[in-house]
């Protein structure tokens, strides 16, 4: 059965309490780590399907437990980070050059072969990895959409609006409200580089 560990995004009685609501109706087991709290070492040697960072400050891993998350990555389960004022770079460049940035792309193109064998064996398959928009729109246009109910939409946009420190925040609770349940992906390809695609240019 599939199961995700969730950090962040404070408590579910705040901004979680959208992605928590979403996993319940879907009937996914998922165990939750708030963001003012460490994981324990027995939560996370637990088997997952996938790990979710969402405004999850670097500060709140024990030394050890980021290794354990990527080991298990690296075995095939599956890594998604949100954004917030916690998440990759961050206010603080907390994850900056760590795993679950600048690592993250290379390492799922990785994932299936062997250039990376102290990582361990490779996976049979390519993860695949999609982009969400907040404020910037894509780079190219979006190849999935996913519909949710209406009463998910609003569970979702007053989690977004306890972020009332961002000043701008109304801007993107109210784009999202006028989108309804209309959420757009990218998924995002991996193209190995050869250099006579480019030749024509010059």
């Amino acid at each position: 059965m599939t199961k995700f560990l969730y950090f962040g995004d404070d408590d579910m009685t705040r901004a979680a309490a959208y992605l928590c609501g979403i996993m319940t109706h879907a009937g996914f087991p998922f165990e939750r780590v708030d963001s003012a709290q460490s994981p324990t070492d027995a939560l996370l040697q637990e088997p997952y399907n996938a790990f979710i960072l969402s405004d999850y400050p670097r500060e709140r891993f024990q030394p050890g437990q980021l290794e354990t998350i990527c080991s298990a990555v690296n075995n095939g389960a599956g890594l998604v980070m949100f954004g917030g004022w916690e998440s990759y770079h961050g206010l603080l460049g907390e994850y900056h050059n760590r795993a679950v940035n600048t690592d993250l792309l290379i390492s799922i193109f990785h994932a299936q072969g062997q250039i990376w064998p102290e990582l361990g064996p490779p996976v049979s398959f390519v993860p695949k990895l999609y982009e969400y928009p907040t404020y910037n729109d894509f780079a190219a246009p979006p190849t999935m959409r996913v519909r949710v109910s209406e009463d998910l939409v609003e569970k979702r946009l007053a989690g977004i609006a306890l972020f009332k420190s961002q000043l701008q925040i109304d801007l993107l609770v109210n784009e999202l409200r006028r989108a309804g349940g209309n959420e757009y992906l990218y998924e995002l390809t991996f193209e190995v580089f050869s250099a006579k695609k480019y030749e024509s240019l010059f």
